[in-house]
C-alpha cells in the first residue's frame, strides 16, 4: 500500500513538468515566423495551451482535496496565457474557443452547482427536524460533496447565509435543554438598526457612484446588497440557532458567525459578569465586539476550538456569551457537571 502511495505520487510529480514543457515548446514554436506560419500548427498550440494543460491539471489534482472544478479557472488561465503567447493573426481557433466553447463549459459548470444545490437544499429539508440545527446539516451535506474541507466549509457558510435569509422563518423552541440568547440583549434591535442603516446608505451611495463610476457603483452596490443578506441571515439565525446542552458537552451557537462545542469536563468554573474580559485568550461571541452585551462566562480547563464563518477557526481558554435565562443556565450546567466552581 505504502509503496502504491509513493509510486502514485511520483507519477503526480511526472505531471508537474509535462504543463512546462508544454508552455516552453509553445512559446518557442509560436514567436517562429516560418514555424507558425505552417498549416495546422497555431491549431496544435491552441489545443495544448487550452486542452492539454487542463487535463494536466485534471491529472495533478487526482486523489487530492483539490475540488475538480478548480479545471475553470485553470481553463481560464490557459485561455488568456494563450492569447499573449499565439501572435493574434494565428488566433482563429482561439476566437472560436474564447466566444462559444468556454460560455458553454462555464453554462454546463452553473448547472452542476445548481443541480449540486438544490440536491443539498433538498436534503436539508428532509433531515431538519424541530430540534435539528440546520447550519450542522448543512455542514455535514457538504462535506459528503467534496474531499476539501475549506470548500465544504465555504460552500456551507454561503448556503447558510442564503437558508436562514430566504428558507427559514422559524425560531427556535425553547426547552429543559435549550436556551435563547437574542431576546433580552438587545442585540437584534442594535442588528435591525444597521440593516436599515445598510439599505438606506447602499441607495444613496448608488446614485452619487452612478454620476462617477458604472461599473464601481455597480459593484460596491452588489457588495452592499450582499452584506445585507448575510447581516438579514444572521439576525434570524440568532433566533433560530439555540445554545444547547446534550449527552456529554454543551454547544454554544452564536447565529452563523461563531459555534463552540465544550465538553463539561472541560470546565472549570461558570461566572455570572458583564465586565470587559481581561485575558487575551478569551473570545467574546458576539460580531459587534463591546456593542453586545453579556452576561456569562465559562472558564475552561484547557483551550477550545470556535468554529467561525468560512471555516475559521479561532482558540479560546474562557467563552463570555448571553443567555436569556441565565440562572437556569447554571443550574442545569451544575447539574451537568458538579465539580464546576460557581462563581
Amino acid at each position: 500500500m505504502t509503496k502504491a502511495i509513493s509510486l502514485f505520487k511520483e507519477k503526480r510529480l511526472l505531471f508537474l513538468f509535462i504543463p512546462l514543457i508544454i508552455l516552453l515548446s509553445s512559446w518557442h514554436l509560436a514567436n517562429n515566423p516560418e514555424i507558425i506560419s505552417r498549416p495546422g500548427l497555431a491549431l496544435g498550440i491552441t489545443i495544448d495551451l487550452v486542452v492539454l494543460l487542463p487535463i494536466c491539471w485534471l491529472l495533478i489534482i487526482a486523489r487530492t482535496r483539490i475540488p475538480n472544478f478548480s479545471v475553470l479557472p485553470v481553463t481560464i488561465f490557459s485561455i488568456v496565457l494563450s492569447s499573449f503567447i499565439i501572435p493574434e493573426s494565428y488566433q482563429e481557433t482561439l476566437d472560436l474557443i474564447r466566444y462559444y466553447v468556454l460560455p458553454l463549459f462555464e453554462l454546463g459548470l452553473a448547472g452542476y452547482v445548481i443541480y449540486k444545490t438544490i440536491k443539498t437544499i433538498s436534503s436539508i429539508r428532509k433531515q431538519t427536524g424541530e430540534h435539528r440545527d440546520a447550519y450542522e446539516v448543512i455542514r455535514n451535506t457538504c462535506s459528503g460533496f467534496t474531499s476539501s474541507e475549506r470548500f465544504a466549509a465555504i460552500f456551507a457558510t454561503e448556503l447558510a447565509m442564503f437558508w436562514y435569509a430566504l428558507g427559514n422563518w422559524k425560531a427556535g423552541i425553547v426547552s429543559n435543554t435549550r436556551f435563547s440568547g437574542y431576546k433580552e440583549s438587545g442585540i437584534v434591535s442594535i442588528m435591525a438598526g444597521i440593516l436599515l442603516i445598510l439599505i438606506v446608505e447602499t441607495v444613496w451611495l448608488h446614485k452619487f457612484l452612478l454620476g462617477i463610476h458604472t461599473t464601481l457603483a455597480w459593484i460596491v452596490f452588489g457588495l452592499s446588497v450582499y452584506s445585507g443578506i448575510q447581516l438579514f441571515a444572521h439576525l434570524k439565525a440568532l433566533r433560530s440557532r439555540l445554545h444547547e446542552f446534550e449527552q456529554d458537552a454543551l454547544t454554544l451557537r452564536y447565529g452563523i458567525f461563531s459555534e463552540v462545542r465544550i465538553e463539561y469536563d472541560k470546565i472549570s468554573r461558570i461566572e455570572f459578569t458583564t465586565g470587559t474580559p481581561g485575558d487575551t485568550s478569551a473570545r467574546k461571541l458576539a460580531l459587534l465586539g463591546e456593542l453586545e452585551p453579556h452576561n456569562i462566562a465559562l472558564h475552561l480547563k484547557e483551550p477550545v476550538t470556535i468554529n467561525r464563518f468560512y471555516g475559521l477557526t479561532s482558540e479560546a481558554s474562557a467563552i463570555f456569551f448571553h443567555c436569556d435565562e441565565k440562572a437556569r443556565f447554571k443550574d442545569l450546567l451544575l447539574s451537568k457537571s458538579p465539580q464546576i466552581l460557581n462563581v
